[in-house]
């Protein structure tokens, strides 16, 4: 499956599942006199175009003062704690339009640098050294954010173990096993879901315990985890996931949530092609899914399972 976005957008570990009739009064009649008319007919004008005019030089300026990589580099060895901070608040979306930072060392060896100073950053601000090395995906950095998964702060933790999934490296499952019974709901839920994608199959007895977890994204990670280790237990857990009534019966699923856990089913599907009970919901799916996407690749499954 696609990497998280730790819904992401989150910083939070949830994911982690309300007329009167208009009357326009009749305008008094009034002599225009010279003054009146200039006011009307040209000062409010004239404002109203330097207002539009002072706008656009205004986004102008705006948009002209974006930093350069150069300028952020500069930033982010800064002494000042306040400038490090916005630098890294603007890498973590310049990484995503300038692709070719990713392959900087400076860049990476200055994020490595400041993740290790990580305490010196505001709480809300740490979140996003973790996401601007797993968006860097360079696995030089998997020891420095092996640390942090020792951080008191759950949402960094969080984040840390996304950065990692994100790297996507099989052998560093054998670090995560452990966050997959955490105390908070939002590491476990993590924790399964990189543990899945890394297709780890060590974490199988651990994902299988899941399955039974007090919350039910986690339990539904568990299940696609499972899925993509081809493991036989995940198939319950499939068919009931196939059923979007079933999900809108969950707590904090909407339609939306529901389209993408059953695009997630069907990608991970392949491996109970067999079964007719899960076969049957699929066909379902196509036929009458009230979604495109969903109606589309249920239709490529079952071409590619023979139907």
């Amino acid at each position: 499956m696609d990497d998280v976005r730790p819904e992401t957008q989150r910083l939070e570990t949830s994911s982690g599942f309300e007329e009167e009739p208009i009357t326009v009064p009749e305008e008094p009649t009034e002599r225009l006199t010279p003054p009146r008319v200039i006011v009307r007919f040209f000062v409010i004008p004239l404002l109203l175009v330097l207002a539009v005019l002072g706008l656009y030089v205004f986004f102008g300026w705006l948009l002209g003062t974006q930093k350069s990589p150069e300028d952020l580099l500069k930033d982010l060895r800064s002494a000042y704690p306040s400038t490090r901070e916005h630098a890294l608040y603007d890498l973590t979306y310049t990484i995503q339009t300038r692709p070719e930072i990713r392959n900087d060392d400076r860049f990476l060896q200055a994020l490595m640098e400041q993740y290790r100073r990580r305490q010196e950053f505001r709480p809300e601000i740490r979140v996003y050294l973790a996401l601007a090395l797993g968006q860097m995906a360079r696995p030089e950095s998997l020891p420095v954010l092996r640390e942090g998964l020792e951080d008191s702060d759950p949402r960094m933790v969080f984040y840390t173990i996304w950065a990692i999934g994100r790297i996507g490296r099989p052998e560093t499952g054998a670090w995560l096993v452990p966050f997959a019974e955490h105390p908070d709901d939002g590491i476990r839920e993590m924790a399964v879901y990189v543990l899945g994608n890394l297709r780890y199959a060590p974490a199988r007895d651990v994902l299988v315990r899941r399955l039974d977890d007090t919350n039910p994204s986690v339990r539904m990670n568990a299940v696609l985890a499972l899925a993509q280790l081809q493991a036989p237990e995940a198939l319950s857990g499939l068919r009931q996931l196939s059923r979007r009534d079933y999900l809108m019966g969950l707590p904090r699923i909407d339609a939306t949530k529901a389209e993408g856990i059953l695009l997630n089913v069907i990608q991970v599907a392949d491996a109970y092609a067999a079964d007719p009970e899960l076969r049957q919901n699929i066909e379902r799916l196509a036929r009458s899914d009230e979604s495109l996407k969903v109606r589309h690749a249920a239709l490529d499954w079952l071409r590619r399972h023979g139907s």
